[in-house]
């Protein structure tokens, strides 16, 4: 599933903000890139798998959220794994997990989903469009995502890292290559701040009332400080970097979550 560069390109600095950098193979670990490229990760996956957990505060009912993800995308996988991992975690159904290949196969995927009784949707950063926000809302579906600009358009909800940190931050990256050093040596950084979003003129459309503070268990919610209320969002700003579901499982998995924790 990797991408890397190779010929000539292999040999330019390279400073990314990735949804999911190891994962999607464009570093060889987060401490030890190894290559030509570093940067910043979104950690967009185990936010994805955040949504399920925050449905779950936001919707006691639900039982069964679906998956909506982008089949020609390579972090689909990622993707998946953590909405999965979630899901059980939870002890919520992940169904129905429709896979599009194209923006044309949207509209069907949310008729699906609802037919099949989602009670709410995940949807992958790359198809979080306002066209998914108004599908959503067409078919009544409660959805969420990691980017914050699915929320500003329509979506329910958006948990994610804060944008313009991540931006600020790769700044530094490129200053450090400037200085002389190597992409390989400079470990990959993980966000420090992440932000919950929910759109209240949606959340009413779809008759759920959201107050101004929104339930929230997750020991790791207990850090967030402030709520800036608007006519149409909520958001709340988490200070410190937080793992929404915990790597488990595979081989990999267990070397990035370590790999991680020397970040730190």
């Amino acid at each position: 599933m990797g991408w890397r560069h190779s010929g000539p390109l292999a040999k330019i600095p390279i400073v990314v903000v990735s949804g999911d950098p190891v994962g999607t193979g464009l570093v060889a670990s987060l401490n030890r890139p190894g290559g030509n490229v570093t940067g910043v990760s979104q950690l967009a996956p185990e936010c994805h798998g955040k949504c399920v957990e925050l449905f779950r505060d936001m919707l006691p009912a639900a039982r069964r959220i679906a998956a909506l993800g982008n089949a020609v995308d390579p972090f689909s996988k990622p993707f998946l794994e953590q909405v999965l991992l979630a899901g059980k975690a939870t002890a919520t159904e992940i169904a129905p997990v429709i896979m599009v290949r194209g923006h044309d196969e949207i509209d069907a995927a949310f008729a699906t989903m609802k037919k099949q009784g989602a009670d709410a949707v995940v949807v992958q950063g790359s198809l979080a469009t306002k066209n998914s926000a108004d599908l959503a809302l067409e078919h009544r579906l409660p959805a969420a995502t990691f980017t914050r600009a699915f929320a500003e358009v329509g979506g329910l909800m958006s948990y994610g890292p804060f944008g313009p940190e991540l931006f600020r931050r790769s700044a530094v990256f490129v200053s450090k290559i400037l200085q002389g050093g190597k992409p390989a040596d400079i470990p990959v950084e993980q966000p420090t701040k992440f932000e919950l979003v929910i759109n209240l003129k949606t959340a009413k459309a779809l008759g759920l009332t959201i107050g101004g503070n929104v339930p929230l268990a997750r020991q790791h919610d207990d850090r967030m400080k402030r709520a800036i209320m608007s006519g149409s969002w909520i958001l709340r700003r988490v200070p410190r970097p937080q793992i929404c579901v915990p790597f488990r499982g595979s081989a990999e998995a267990k070397r990035r979550t370590a790999a991680a924790s020397r970040v730190r």
